[in-house]
Parts: C-alpha cells; sequence; structure tokens
C-alpha cells in the first residue's frame, strides 16, 4: 500500500514537472503600456511590451533548449512594429485613423542572449511612433486588435495620455473596445486649475453633461405624470455586439446604413428591453432613434444627420409608455447585454429627485421596480373651474330678477297702448262718457308709472348685483386656474386626453386653435423641435375690458392678461428650460352644466405678443 502511494505521487510529480518544462502555448495574458504625449501637431507615443507579446502574436520558434534565441527576438521586434502600426491605432473626432510613423524601437532592456521561455515577462521592447495631426485634437479615440487565439484571455492595453494642458488620462483597453478622451484646451485647463476639488468635479459634469465616460452605457428613466420614459445612450460599438453589423471599429455609418439600422434597432429594444405598469404589458411607443458623434454635447439640439464613427459614435434611443392615475408601479427588466455591456447605469428620475442604480446580467439585477402611489397623488387631475358658492347664489338671484323684468316691461307697453286707446276713444265720445275716459286714462297712467317705478327698482337691484358680481370676480385666480388647466391639458402624452381636458375649461371651436397656439409657443425649435413641458402659471394682471350680463347662458367677461409659463425639455439629464410670457385677450364665461352648476370657462383668447425668453440648460445631478 505504501509503495503503491509512493509511485503514485512519483507519477505525480514528473507530469507535474513535465508540464512545467514544456513550452506552453501561451501565457495567460498579453498586457502593454502606452504613453501618448499631445503636441500642437503630433502625438508622441512609446509602447512598451514585452518580449513574450513576441512569441505570443507570431508564432516563433523556440530552440532546443526551451528558449528564444537572439535570431528570433530580432526577427520578432521587426514583425511586432508592423503589428503595432496595423493593430493600435488612435482616431480623431471624427474616427479616421491617424496614421503613425515609426520612430525607434529601444531594445535596451534585452540581455543579448537567448531568454529561457519562462522569463519572457521579465523583459521589455520600447516602440516609438509619432502620429502626424494637421489641428491640435479636441477628441482622440484608443483601440487595439491585439487578439490571439491561442490566449486564454483577452490582450489588456493600459493607455495614458499626457495633454499639453491639464491632468493626465488613463484608461485599460480590451480589444476592439475603444475609449475615446477629451483634450483640455489651455484656458478650460487654466481655469480647472483655479478651482478647488469639489468645483472641478462640477465643471467636469457640466461640461460632460453628467457622461463621465464616453465609452459607459447610460439609461434614465423618467416617471412623468403621463407616461414612464426611457432614454438610452449607448456606444455605437458596444451595441455593434447585440447587432448583425459590420464589426470594423475604424468603419464609418453613412446616412442610409443609419436609415436601415434603425428598425434592427428598434427590434432589438422590443425584444431586450420590457416596461410594465402593474405587471401588464403596454404598447410601447418608440420617440426617437438617433446617431451622434463624439463633439455632440447636447442630444437634444436641432442638427442634421451625419455620418458617424464606428469607434466612438453613440446611439440614443428613446421609447416610453402611457400611465394612468390607477397605476400602481411600474418595472423594468433590461436584458440587452453583449460581450461588451455587461451592465448599465441607471439613474430613476421623478421631479427633482434622481435615485441612481446598476443593472447587471447576475443575480436578477437586471429588474427594477418602482412604486407610483406618491407620484400619483402629486399628479394634477383634469377638472373644471367652478364658481364660488356666493358668486353662484349671486348669478341665480340675477337670472331670477332678469327673468321677471320682460314681464314687467311687456305690462308697461300694455298699459301704454291702453292709455293711448284710450285718449283716442275719448276724442269720439260725448261729454260725460269722455270724462269717465280721462278718470280711465288717469288710472292707467298711475299704473304706468308705478310699474316703470318697478321696473326702475329692479333695473337698479339688478346693477347693483352686477357691480357687486363684478367686485367679486376675481379675474386673476381665475385666470390662472383656467390656464393652470390648459397648459395641463397640452402636457398630456395623446391629443385625444389632451381635448378631453380642455373640454373642461375651454368651450366650443376655440379647443383646437388654443391647442396649437399654445403648443407652438412651447415648441423649442432648437431643441430638435421638441415640445417643453409647462410648468406653474403665473398671471402678473387682468385688465377688464368689458363684460356681457345679457347672455342667456352667462356672464361674460373680456380681460387683457399678461402670464408667463416656464417651458422645460428634459433628456438624457440635461435640461433646458425657456419662461414664454404671454399677453393676450381673454373672455371667459360663466357657462351651466347639466345639473345647473355654473363653471367658467375660456371662450375666446386672442394671443398678442409671446415673448419668449433665452434657453438656459442645466445638467441633472446623478
Amino acid at each position: 500500500m505504501i509503495l503503491s502511494r509512493l509511485i503514485a505521487s512519483l507519477i505525480f510529480i514528473l507530469a507535474g514537472m513535465t508540464f512545467f518544462n514544456a513550452p506552453c502555448s501561451a501565457h495567460p495574458i498579453s498586457v502593454s503600456d502606452v504613453y501618448v504625449e499631445v503636441e500642437p501637431d503630433r502625438l508622441v507615443a512609446r509602447i512598451e511590451v514585452y518580449v513574450e507579446d513576441l512569441y505570443l502574436f507570431h508564432n516563433l520558434p523556440l530552440d532546443a533548449d526551451n528558449k528564444l534565441s537572439v535570431e528570433e527576438i530580432k526577427r520578432g521586434t521587426e514583425l511586432h512594429r508592423s503589428f503595432l502600426e496595423k493593430n493600435f491605432l488612435i482616431l480623431d473626432k471624427d474616427g479616421t485613423p491617424i496614421t503613425p510613423n515609426f520612430l525607434s524601437v529601444d531594445e535596451q532592456d534585452l540581455p543579448g542572449v537567448a531568454i529561457p521561455f519562462e522569463q519572457l515577462m521579465f523583459f521589455k521592447l520600447f516602440y516609438h511612433f509619432e502620429y502626424p495631426v494637421s489641428e491640435s485634437p479636441q477628441f482622440l479615440t484608443f483601440l487595439h486588435k491585439f487578439v490571439n487565439e491561442k490566449s486564454a484571455f483577452p490582450a489588456e492595453v493600459q493607455v495614458k495620455v499626457k495633454p499639453p494642458y491639464g491632468r493626465r488620462q488613463q484608461s485599460l483597453l480590451l480589444p476592439n473596445q475603444p475609449w475615446t478622451t477629451e483634450i483640455p484646451t489651455k484656458e478650460a485647463a487654466t481655469k480647472e486649475a483655479e478651482l478647488s476639488p469639489q468645483e472641478q468635479m462640477e465643471l467636469d459634469r457640466q461640461n460632460s453633461l453628467g457622461m463621465r465616460s464616453y465609452g459607459e452605457t447610460y439609461a434614465f428613466l423618467y416617471v412623468e405624470p403621463n407616461e414612464i420614459r426611457l432614454e438610452t445612450l449607448v456606444p455605437l460599438a458596444t451595441l455593434s455586439g447585440s447587432l448583425d453589423i459590420a464589426s470594423d471599429p475604424t468603419g464609418k455609418l453613412d446616412l442610409k446604413q443609419q436609415e436601415e439600422l434603425k428598425p434592427k434597432i428598434e427590434e432589438l429594444f422590443r425584444k431586450s428591453i420590457q416596461l410594465k405598469t402593474d405587471g401588464e404589458s403596454t404598447q410601447v411607443e418608440f420617440d426617437r432613434i438617433e446617431f451622434f458623434g463624439v463633439a455632440i454635447r447636447d442630444f437634444s439640439k436641432n442638427r442634421p444627420p451625419q455620418v458617424v464613427s464606428m469607434a466612438n459614435a453613440r446611439v440614443g434611443v428613446i421609447l416610453s409608455i402611457a400611465r394612468t392615475s390607477s397605476d400602481k408601479n411600474v418595472e423594468l427588466k433590461w436584458e440587452l447585454f453583449n460581450e461588451f455591456l455587461y451592465q448599465v447605469s441607471l439613474i430613476l428620475v421623478q421631479g427633482e429627485n434622481t435615485e441612481q442604480n446598476t443593472l447587471r446580467q447576475v443575480d436578477e439585477q437586471n429588474v427594477l421596480t418602482y412604486s407610483l402611489d406618491q407620484n400619483n397623488e402629486d399628479r394634477l387631475q383634469p377638472t373644471s373651474v367652478f364658481l364660488s358658492p356666493d358668486l353662484q347664489a349671486h348669478l341665480d338671484l340675477l337670472h331670477e330678477m332678469q327673468s321677471g323684468i320682460p314681464c314687467q316691461k311687456r305690462t308697461f307697453f300694455v298699459l301704454v297702448a291702453c292709455l293711448i286707446l284710450t285718449v283716442t276713444i275719448s276724442t269720439f265720445l260725448s261729454r260725460d262718457n269722455r270724462i269717465k275716459s280721462y278718470f280711465l286714462s288717469v288710472f292707467i297712467l298711475l299704473c304706468i308709472l308705478f310699474t316703470a317705478l318697478i321696473i326702475n327698482s329692479q333695473w337698479t337691484i339688478q346693477q347693483s348685483i352686477i357691480v357687486e358680481f363684478e367686485s367679486m370676480v376675481n379675474a386673476e385666480e381665475i385666470t390662472q386656474q383656467l390656464l393652470t388647466q390648459v397648459y395641463q391639458a397640452v402636457n398630456e402624452r395623446d391629443e385625444t386626453a389632451t381635448f378631453e381636458a380642455l373640454e373642461n375649461v375651454v368651450s366650443g371651436p376655440l379647443l383646437r386653435e388654443m391647442y396649437l397656439e399654445i403648443r407652438q409657443s412651447l415648441t423649442m425649435e432648437a431643441q430638435n423641435g421638441a415640445v417643453g413641458q409647462a410648468g406653474a402659471v403665473e398671471v402678473e394682471s387682468c385688465e377688464l375690458l368689458s363684460n356681457n350680463f345679457d347672455n342667456s347662458a352667462g356672464p361674460e367677461f373680456r380681460y387683457l392678461c399678461r402670464w408667463n409659463v416656464p417651458g422645460r425639455v428634459e433628456h438624457w439629464g440635461h435640461i433646458h428650460e425657456r419662461t414664454n410670457s404671454y399677453l393676450a385677450e381673454i373672455q371667459i364665461s360663466a357657462e351651466p352644466d347639466d345639473q345647473g352648476q355654473y363653471l367658467w370657462k375660456t371662450t375666446e383668447l386672442e394671443l398678442q405678443n409671446v415673448d419668449q425668453k433665452p434657453i438656459s440648460t442645466s445638467v441633472r445631478k446623478f
């Protein structure tokens, strides 16, 4: 038994020695370092590689002593020079590769003799290249294609960039995964140097619109009163891992190819992303699919389509679902992952509040559920603007008095007619009968005077009620309530809901006209024609121009009003705001509903001026 164990142990040791002494097909990983110094007219790069990379990427043979000979090292050095020129790429902001010029290779670290295989990682080669540029670069994209089928792990390249001004930047690159960085100007670097670390971070956040990395995938889930909106910004190179498109990171995507790719992207998102309310799938609408170059900062700006680079372009996708006040929760399930996309930075936005999450493919970390209860409580529901009880009582009394005046007027005219008839007939009567007719005429005249006094008294009381009614009407408050409902209706997701809400506060043919005018005033042409969400209405003044209490339906008031409304558009975490100031003649009328309760409605609106303030841009903190 002991002998058999000794034999087994000896066999195991010999097998292990054989394994470790045999030439390995590859080191577990290739690691290189690149140092790039940015100069006004060129980029100077030093690429440090281990001698083992010569063996890995060029199939150099080992000699009988399991060593890499001096001759093979020399041959591998030349082969690797061409390999680096072809497979380590620096691209300009348009994604065009910058052609390198070889300067030299530093071999001083080599021992000058054959190197044992197990020591190939002890020695380095230093390659020097320059990349001529016509002007100081604004953006640079780095990527490598160091792919070796023998290696069990992807090659790593640590890139460190020293711009002419500002801080050094660095990133660890895997094959075919580009890294884009912005090169600061002298002015920007000088300004940053004068700031505290906290101020520098805030400045970086503002300048980058909150996007800390050009290679990261960002998603924003907006919980709005009328919709749930998911906005995704993903690098095109990352998305290519899930699409059937050319994988060459140095390629370009022209306008025709972009249009052909949009349906594929929509299909991919429909298949990979689920948005549900209360566990039920809802119709998803795709609002936008756009391609952005690396130099684009503001993803809402109205700009013509342009050819983009596969290496540094980003794809913006906006999709949304409708929501109702009865919805209790929303669920997002993200299943869009690939070899380049293994996590997503998700920012949940509700009003002014934000919550940051990370979606991953493991442990059900790709599902987010959010309660809408509080959001539903804060939601402004469409409603009518009713007259106050005091105004309603005055209006009822006024209508009661107005209903009696026509009868009194008819009595007055009948009595006048009788008087005229009596006087006329009396001229044909005898003297005795004429005297009697005179007494009758006097009586009728007294009745006429009495009726006139009643009519005058009623009219005086009616006028006092009208004056008191006018004094009780708070034009600014009523106008603000009506306009608030109007703008809230315009904020609705679809036109059907908009017009249903407008019917509460707008009467007749004015509905569509008012909707179109308000919507047009909220449109921000510079922001891709987006319609801003209207904020709180502020009525500055209302000047009474005229009134009409003879309308059978109810009194009408015409005012010259001034009011302000802030409009807001937000996409991908950056906010555009503009306040519109309006001057218009507005006619509001009291109209009865089916139950006889009177409510205020806007019956006429003539916009005289819309003053649109400059658009301000800010970045949401997340």
